[in-house]
């Protein structure tokens, strides 16, 4: 699917400029990290991706930097990073209330991802719109069915 999405974004110069993030828990700050680098140490308009994509922790970033036109690589990155930087625990997971008895027997874990959801929504919120094309994948833990999303198929407030 990515493929046939990079092959609609190639630009007047006869390149596709594509973007495709890996996932890790903390490997998404760690991506934000080295994008910062190239477009602050490169020339940014070496990184102006016609197409992003992502799972897991590359799928955050992946929607937090489709929300940017191309062409402000470096003012994406300075805010995914200023978001990164500022991010607390708290707002991605807090620990479930109760004995482990009853957590083990009677929740599905031990932590609540509830505020990462709303702090996705904060985050993407800021822009208001998707302005790149994107595809994010990933996993329905209740089916095994493997999920597409993609900047033809969800919509703005879909997007966290």
């Amino acid at each position: 699917m990515l493929a046939a999405i990079s092959s609609a974004a190639i630009a007047k110069d006869g390149k596709c400029h594509a973007l495709v993030l890996s996932g890790g828990s903390n490997n998404g700050a760690w991506e934000v990290g080295v994008i910062w680098g190239l477009t602050h140490y490169g020339n940014a308009e070496d990184y102006a991706w016609d197409t992003v994509s992502g799972v897991s922790a590359g799928a955050i970033n992946t929607g937090g930097i489709a929300t940017w036109p191309t062409g402000t690589e470096y003012e994406m990155i300075e805010w995914l990073s200023d978001t990164w930087a500022t991010m607390e625990t708290d707002q991605v997971w807090t620990v479930r209330p109760g004995s482990p008895v009853d957590l083990i027997f009677n929740e599905p874990s031990f932590l609540d991802d509830d505020p990462a959801l709303q702090t996705l929504k904060d985050i993407v919120a800021e822009k208001g719109a998707i302005n790149r094309k994107f595809a994010v994948s990933a996993v329905d833990a209740n089916t095994g069915d493997y999920i597409a999303m993609t900047h033809e198929n969800t919509t703005f407030d879909d997007l966290a």
